[in-house]
């Protein structure tokens, strides 16, 4: 502990209390807010990972709870090694996507278990109009006519909402490799919005990537909201908008408002743009933990007595936590993301065909065959002509 408290006695020089210096106190306080958020999602975690009877939806339910932790073991980070704050920021940025693609595919998880059975009930729903501000770029760019136009089926819509939400997780990859390359030579300054370095630059593309990525979430959630009203599916978006916005959006707001903002005795300049931030960051993370005891019960996958069925956690939950860590699965979705943006895009007209048929959802094999179409008039034209013609051959002869 000695090299710890030497190490931090480097950022603010004179005592508060005895000893004790602000990074001292604010070390102390963030220990104790970080052990009861992350303390309160354990907890939770635990119960869902031991009444493991819906592994569909509750693997992406642990993903979204764990975050939790993961910021709050980045809270403490941060404060007791302010020297790597940046590598430990930009591990929480990047980690910020898991919390958006978690809840879209628990989403399509309530829809149904399996890819291609969420595709056969969305290609028989109708898309709805867009929101907010997608709505009105939907009412100044043409309407039907532009870019924005709302999309025939619910299935081209969600393809598109599948797509922004994880260019973001790509696009965040990107920018933390960009950050941490440009932190070692010296030219990111998290602390700085100069154009003279890079972090600006991350910012910006890192935002330009969240806004569509978060609007088009909540188109997802409007969709269902009203099929799924029972699960408290507005508890649920709620908590995906607070922690983005208060882990990614407060981090701006920050670093606007402490850029000018000059240390004192008792406070050094990193206590005033990094620290502080942190601080108030794990009090609010109490306050996600507690929402999402409400959001995210687990009593809604306890199997009662007269209900079919298991428990698939394993011993202790191990195999829902295994589940959580195999994140194969949001490689695999990047990959139809783009593979629907770059190839299969131009034939969703096959999508609204499907969906028009009365009868139900057709195979895409029989929808690619060209029907035979076959003219009775004009076949009984040509029988009557050929009566005709046979008629007068045998007169003339």
């Amino acid at each position: 502990m000695k090299p710890l408290l030497s190490h931090l006695r480097a950022v603010s020089e004179v005592p508060i209390h005895g000893v004790l210096t602000f990074h001292h106190i604010a070390l102390i306080l963030v220990s104790f807010f970080v052990i009861i958020s992350t303390s309160t999602s354990l907890y939770l975690m635990y119960q869902h990972a031991t009444h493991y009877s819906v592994p569909h939806q509750q693997k992406y339910i642990l993903r979204i709870l764990f975050i939790i932790p993961a910021y709050g073991a980045t809270c403490l980070l941060v404060t007791g090694f302010y020297r790597y704050y940046v590598y430990f920021s930009i591990i929480m940025a990047v980690l910020a996507p898991l919390i958006l693609v978690g809840y879209l595919t628990f989403i399509c998880c309530l829809i149904a278990p399996a890819w291609e059975q969420q595709q056969d009930w969305l290609r028989m729903k109708e898309a709805r109009p867009w929101i907010f501000h997608l709505n009105l770029l939907y009412s100044i760019t043409g309407m039907q006519n532009g870019p924005f136009r709302t999309p025939r089926t619910a299935l081209t819509q969600f393809n598109i909402i599948w797509f922004c939400v994880y260019q973001y997780v790509v696009v965040s990859i990107m920018m933390g490799i960009v950050a941490i390359s440009t932190q070692a030579v010296g030219k990111y300054c998290q602390t700085s919005l100069s154009t003279h370095f890079a972090h600006l630059w991350t910012t910006i593309f890192t935002a330009l990537s969240m806004i569509p990525a978060m609007h088009t979430l909540i188109q997802a959630h409007w969709t269902i909201r009203h099929k799924f009203s029972h699960l408290r599916m507005d508890r649920k978006l709620l908590c995906i908008k607070l922690v983005i916005f208060l882990t990614s959006w407060q981090s701006i707001i920050f670093n606007l408002a402490t850029a000018k903002v000059r240390s004192s005795r008792y406070i050094g300049q990193t206590d005033v743009q990094v620290v502080l931030q942190y601080l108030v960051l794990s009090v609010e993370l109490i306050f996600f933990a507690f929402l999402h005891l409400k959001a995210y019960p687990w009593k809604d996958y306890v199997i009662s007595f007269d209900q079919p069925g298991e428990y698939q956690g394993g011993a202790m939950g191990w195999r829902a936590f295994r589940d959580m860590a195999n994140l194969s699965d949001i490689g695999v979705a990047i990959y139809r993301a783009a593979h629907w943006i770059f190839f299969l895009r131009g034939r969703r007209h096959l999508e609204n065909r499907a969906a028009e048929k009365p009868n139900g959802v057709e195979d895409y094999n029989l929808i690619n065959q060209k029907p035979v179409n076959v003219n009775v008039s004009d076949d009984l034209f040509c029988l009557t002509y050929i009566q005709w013609m046979s008629q007068k051959i045998r007169l003339c002869g």
